[in-house]
């Protein structure tokens, strides 16, 4: 286990981007989901950051906003996991932030498909494209 991230530290990287909550479906071979719903912090911010923390380098994280919204709350909580490694304090909390959510359908021979909503509208200095996936309880 990691010990928990000191902000007080200087930090050797400031990673910035985006940070969301990814939800892994299995498929089977008709396309329909096949297994419970995985739920985990996800982003190219976040996804940078662990790596670089993993490494042992100084990170900190900061990056697209947080809304008001379940899928919120379920990422500040898994983002709090000191597993994690990371300091979540710097990740902005807005209520009026829409929370960025990417569904990762998977099927039986491993191909997946990401499909992302929330990142039109995500709050921070960029803008990306987001879609709707299709996958019935998966994305929003």
């Amino acid at each position: 286990m990691r010990p928990s991230p000191d902000d007080s530290a200087a930090p050797a990287v400031i990673v910035y981007g985006t940070v969301s909550l990814n939800q892994i479906l299995l498929l089977d071979p008709q396309g329909n989901p096949h297994g419970p719903l995985r739920e985990i912090p996800g982003g190219e911010a976040f996804d940078t950051a662990t790596a670089l923390v993993g490494w042992g380098v100084p990170t900190l994280l900061t990056g697209t906003a947080l809304g008001s919204s379940p899928e919120r709350d379920h990422l500040r909580l898994l983002l709090n996991d000191p597993l994690v490694g990371l300091s979540r304090r710097r990740i902005p909390d807005i209520p009026s932030a829409v929370t960025s959510v990417c569904a990762i359908p998977i099927s039986p021979n491993g191909e997946r498909v990401m499909c992302g909503t929330g990142y039109a509208q995500a709050t921070g200095a960029f803008s990306a494209f987001g879609r709707s996936c299709g996958v019935a309880g998966v994305g929003g």
